[in-house]
């Protein structure tokens, strides 16, 4: 089944570009190992080798390649082509972006959610590609941009992994996150992340107001959230990321559940989504017009810190 799924996207693509005449940006298989318990493969989408943004992508719960891949493939797509228009739109064309779908751990179901071993289990594979993408291409043509974004069960995989890394990312980005694994991750600055002008490390995260699933996992495992409103009290919230919406603006449509594309359009990198289009800019290092803006999140759940804060100074 994973390797139907496999052939099935990269016939896509030579079908696509026989129809329309014109080369559109490549699709690759990466990795892929059929020795493990589960089928592991990594698709890249755009040139690898010279694309100066280059993302990977790690998906979540019931997302191992067989299962997964239909549904990250068009939303990878997606993405290559939101972030295209940002590069074109910033006169940066020239940069060039490229996104790396990994489906290289056993995802889990819905009894291994709660637990932590599936992260923990992912975590070492995973800093070894980050860590080997970056040499390779310091070989040949160096990164400016290497990101990781990160949906669902996803994230804490990729927050332990950026804990072992030994180079630094320049940006974290979290949607609809299960939590993270308070037992690997005590801080967000311990993660090996580029810092920004504040001195914080370049973490983006998002919850839709709609995502009733994430909220629910992190709670029930007791994991951390870095989303204030979907903690579930003080001391299970991780602060620290800064936070942007995918609820709609304007023209841009809201996020209406937990996955990251949808029959109705509402997914979190679904085409015309507000989410999409902050995460694309994210993802290529673009600041500026982020929908909505960039905060540090509201305090309605105060911060462990904050919490000892008012302890010590005699507060309730």
């Amino acid at each position: 089944a994973a390797v139907d799924e496999i052939l099935k996207v990269l016939e896509k693509e030579r079908l696509r570009i026989a129809d329309r005449g014109v080369a559109s940006p490549p699709v690759s298989l990466v990795a892929f190992d059929l020795t493990g318990d589960v089928p592991r493969a990594a698709i890249g989408y755009g040139d690898l080798d010279a694309a100066q943004n280059l993302n990977w992508i790690i998906p979540g719960m019931f997302n191992d390649v067989n299962e997964g891949l239909s549904g990250w493939d068009k939303a990878s797509r997606d993405l290559l082509r939101a972030q295209a228009d940002v590069l074109r739109h910033e006169g940066r064309v020239e940069e060039g972006n490229a996104l790396i779908a990994y489906f290289e751990y056993d995802t889990p179901n819905l009894v291994t959610v709660l637990s932590a071993d599936s992260a923990r289990a992912a975590e070492s594979r995973l800093a070894a590609e980050l860590d080997g993408s970056f040499a390779t291409r310091q070989e040949n043509q160096p990164l400016s941009n290497h990101g990781v974004l990160a949906h669902s069960y996803g994230t804490p995989v990729a927050a332990n992994a950026l804990l072992l890394t030994r180079f630094p990312v320049q940006c974290f980005t979290l949607m609809g996150s299960a939590g993270l694994d308070g037992g690997r991750v005590v801080s967000l600055s311990d993660l090996n992340i580029d810092r920004d002008a504040a001195g914080r490390p370049r973490i983006y995260t998002t919850m839709a107001d709609a995502d009733t699933t994430a909220p629910l996992g992190s709670q029930l495992s007791n994991r951390l959230q870095p989303n204030p409103g979907a903690a579930s009290s003080g001391e299970r919230f991780m602060p620290g990321a800064l936070v942007f919406s995918s609820d709609g603006a304007g023209d841009l449509e809201p996020v209406r559940g937990h996955g990251i594309s949808r029959d109705d359009g509402g997914g979190y990198l679904d085409s015309r989504t507000q989410s999409l289009d902050s995460v694309a800019r994210l993802t290529v290092g673009e600041l500026t017009n982020i929908s909505g803006g960039l905060s540090l999140g509201n305090k309605e759940i105060p911060s462990a810190e904050e919490r000892i804060s008012e302890l010590t100074l005699g507060g309730p």
